[in-house]
Formats: structure tokens, C-alpha cells, sequence
């Protein structure tokens, strides 16, 4: 899939075909592929355009926000059990699309996850890790910029986070 026309799109500022395209795009891939070969693949390359002064920062909210949009509508909660992950952003972090991809991947492979959103101090994502119970807590990291507020925050939740929870970490920031 071409990702120029939805790139286009955004440079336009136009919602509307930039929905139509998505839209026709996870129909014809499938919700996993769609996320794999669509969603992530298009957010990489519009925060990479962002970088390099390509793409202003209006187009990147409204690539985020279109897609929160769109993947929020189809719903990934499963009442009646524990969630077996939990996803967040530490405190400082506001780059959230991805936990709600992860919440929509989760969903199809039948995993009940929770997304609590973004900028969560490390409290309180160790106060929801016990109310909840989950067997791993996802955290995304995403902005370079908050690398040194991310790992103290990170510490802090690896120190107190029970040894029964995995912790796994995403992000375009994760690998530093």
C-alpha cells in the first residue's frame, strides 16, 4: 500500500479522503495488516517528514488524531475478565497512538488489554498494575526528547513493579 496519497492528504490538512483512505485500506488488508503494513508504517514516516521540517506538526496531530479516531470506533474491551496487559506512557510522554494499535492488535488475538492513554506518572501506573492484576504492562516511548525524564520514570517502575508482571516497551524511543 502507498502511503503518498494518505501523506497527501495530510499535507492538505484534508480529513475527510484521509478517512477514506484508511477506511479503504482496512477493509481491503484486514485489521492486523492494516496496522503492520497502514497505521505504524504511516506514523513512522510522518514523524520522520515532521523531523525533517516536512510536514508540519497540524498534519502529524491530525494523522494521530484521525486514526485514534477511527481505531477507538472499533472497540477492543472485554468485560467480564482481568485485562492480561496494560498499556501506558510514562509521565512526560504524550505519543499514545500506539498503545491504542497495540489495544486493537490485542483485541484481535483475543488478549484483553487496557489502554490507560498517555502521561502517566509511575504511581499511577503501579497503582492500576495492582488493581488489575495484568500478566505484562506495555509502555510506549516515543519522543527523544523526554529520554532522561522516560528512564527515571522507567527505574522507578521497574523497581516496584511486581515480578509477576512483564514489562515490555515500544516506541520509536524504546531501543535507547
Amino acid at each position: 500500500t502507498s502511503l503518498e496519497p494518505m501523506l497527501e492528504a495530510l499535507v492538505r490538512l484534508d480529513t475527510e479522503r484521509l478517512r477514506r483512505l484508511l477506511g479503504e485500506c482496512l477493509v481491503a488488508h484486514g485489521l492486523e495488516e492494516f496496522v503492520w503494513r497502514v497505521a505504524a508504517p504511516l506514523l513512522v514516516e510522518v514523524g520522520e517528514r515532521w523531523s525533517r521540517g516536512e510536514l508540519s506538526v497540524a498534519a502529524e496531530h491530525l494523522c494521530s488524531a484521525t486514526l485514534k479516531q477511527m481505531i477507538g470506533g472499533l472497540g477492543y474491551a472485554r468485560p467480564g475478565s482481568a485485562p492480561a496487559l496494560l498499556l501506558a506512557t510514562p509521565q512526560g510522554e504524550r505519543h499514545e497512538i500506539g498503545l491504542a494499535l497495540v489495544a486493537l492488535l490485542a483485541s484481535g488475538w483475543n488478549i484483553h488489554a487496557v489502554n490507560l492513554g498517555a502521561d502517566l506518572p509511575s504511581d499511577e501506573i503501579l497503582a492500576a498494575v495492582a488493581a488489575a492484576r495484568p500478566r505484562a504492562l506495555g509502555l510506549s516511548l516515543v519522543a527523544a526528547d523526554n529520554r532522561a525524564a522516560n528512564i527515571a520514570e522507567l527505574r522507578r517502575l521497574l523497581r516496584a513493579l511486581p515480578t509477576s508482571v512483564e514489562c515490555w516497551l515500544g516506541g520509536g524511543d524504546a531501543a535507547a
